[in-house]
């Protein structure tokens, strides 16, 4: 039981977590899906929590990826960018992963909550980062912290990611279009 076994429990634990919620899975529904014995499972990974844990690892890694991947990019094409990411999430019909811990807070691990947080707040020193960028280019105008407007842009694609579960893709797809427009100051009616 090697590295194959292990990460392949992890990518299963990581979409049954979108899917499903970190409570709403156990060991019995890897296993299943893998086809292999709780047993394997525990032989990866003691407890829950330490498999939590990878996947929120797993998560940071991806997300780290991803702001590499932007880093030379105009703030406007970074913000969209991140709109992509969640559009793929939508499309798949997946939870934001950093939505599904915070869902779940008080039933979460301290060490899966932990690395959430942690994960979160990367996030939001991007998103502060690329407003920042963007204001100070006469990109983007908007009033107050980048911060606070960071927080208030990840909330927006948090959930219109939920919204889109029920009401379809296009709820989505109307956030992007909205975001844009409110950042650079202009609305439909100006264009």
């Amino acid at each position: 039981m090697g590295t194959d076994t292990r990460d392949a429990i992890v990518r299963t634990a990581a979409r049954l977590f979108q899917t499903r919620g970190y409570n709403g899975f156990s060991y019995a529904h890897i296993a299943e899906a893998l086809g292999v014995k709780p047993a394997a499972i525990h032989y990866h990974f003691r407890g829950k929590s330490d498999l939590g844990v990878a996947v929120a690892e797993r998560f940071r890694e991806r997300w780290r990826r991803f702001c590499a991947s932007a880093a030379s990019a105009s703030p406007q094409d970074r913000l969209l960018a991140l709109h992509d990411v969640y559009l793929r999430l939508a499309e798949r019909r997946l939870s934001c992963p950093i939505a599904v811990v915070h869902a779940e807070l008080d039933a979460v691990p301290e060490p899966v909550r932990a690395s959430a947080i942690e994960v979160l707040e990367e996030c939001v020193t991007w998103l502060e980062e690329a407003l920042e960028a963007g204001r100070a280019a006469g990109d983007f105008r908007f009033e107050g912290e980048a911060r606070a407007r960071a927080l208030v842009l990840l909330s927006l694609a948090q959930g219109s990611l939920q919204l889109a579960r029920t009401q379809g893709l296009e709820v989505f797809n109307a956030t992007r279009e909205r975001l844009v427009a409110d950042l650079v100051g202009a609305t439909k009616e100006d264009a």
